[in-house]
């Protein structure tokens, strides 16, 4: 048996697999989805953004547009409140982003690998767990927005989530400045440390 032979079996095994465990965790990937969606649109992070595009590449094309659909409920759903809340646009914009990618095109097996890669540059644990179809990697950490379901809802859970990543961040810097004093001093780091208090307190008025 040749060399190229070989070459083709292994592709034409290897796309078998991918599609079977595709129709297998069809809805945990979904779900999957969702959450690295809920993310993206509501919290810029980048890596989940692209978890989310993955995970809409290796959905079947039923599957994918049936997510797209989810996404254009959730983006109806925001265009009816910008006008009193314009500071959504930012995550209308974010939504459509996340639709343009999914929707760019039939993805192949190459395109597939080339995101996976990506993401393992990025975030290997979303990749791991996307191999896995197990959407908790993101329920681990965003335990409020990933349990949300409305917009108000969701709306809340991501102000909630913000908070959060802001304290940890001045706790580091306060746990940081106990190791190293003379971080003390120095007024870049004093400087930040004041805006993410400010940021917090504001958020906690709002």
């Amino acid at each position: 048996m040749n060399s190229s032979l070989l070459i083709i079996i292994f592709i034409v095994g290897l796309i078998g697999y991918i599609y079977v465990r595709m129709i297998l965790h069809g809805g945990r990937v979904g779900d999957y989805f969702r959450n690295a969606a809920k993310i993206y649109i509501w919290l810029n992070k980048a890596d989940a953004g692209l978890a989310a595009v993955v995970a809409g590449k290796v959905a079947t094309l039923k599957h994918r547009m049936s997510l797209v659909s989810e996404l254009d409920s959730q983006l109806n759903a925001c265009n009816t409140i910008v006008n009193e809340i314009p500071e959504i646009r930012e995550n209308i914009e974010r939504i459509e982003c996340l639709k343009l990618h999914i929707l760019e095109k039939e993805w192949r097996l190459t395109d597939i690998i080339t995101a996976q890669n990506e993401l393992k540059n990025i975030n290997p644990q979303y990749l791991k767990a996307l191999d896995k179809a197990d959407p908790s990697v993101f329920r681990d950490k965003y335990p409020y927005l990933t349990s949300a379901n409305t917009l108000q809802d969701i709306i809340n859970a991501a102000l909630k989530e913000s908070q959060g990543e802001v304290e940890k961040g001045i706790e580091f810097m306060e746990v940081m400045m106990r190791i190293s004093p003379e971080l003390i001093e120095d007024s870049d780091i004093a400087k930040t440390k004041k805006q993410l208090e400010d940021d917090l307190a504001k958020s906690k008025r709002t």
